[in-house]
């Protein structure tokens, strides 16, 4: 039998919001600012607010992300590193979110 050990930076409890996440990741900014490649992975079972820490709350009628304190990190981290880049105009930028669901990979699509 083969056994495998995971070991994981940070496990969050459900009580937290998306603010407090995005404060805990923030770190990510600094790597991203002196030119690393950082990942951030998100494991959980359905359910469990992976999207929505991402992204946020989306309004299906109005067809858009609501602007609240509750935004994701998709809508989080654009805002800080585009008031980096505007004092830092050589800075290359590119962002892929992806999602892996039922063993297949997708590619988090927005506006």
């Amino acid at each position: 039998m083969i056994t495998k050990t995971f070991t994981f930076h940070r496990v969050f409890p459900g009580i937290m919001t998306n603010s407090d996440i995005y404060e805990n990741y923030r770190i990510l900014l600094n790597l991203v600012m002196e030119g690393k490649n950082p990942i951030a992975l998100f494991l959980g079972k359905s359910g469990d607010g992976k999207s929505y820490t991402m992204t946020g709350k989306y309004s299906e009628k109005k067809k858009k992300y609501i602007n609240s304190e509750e935004n994701g990190l998709l809508l989080r981290f654009p805002k800080d590193i585009a008031a980096f880049a505007f004092n830092n105009l050589s800075l290359k930028l590119k962002i892929i979110p992806i999602e892996f669901w039922s063993n297949k990979f997708f590619a988090i699509k927005g506006d």
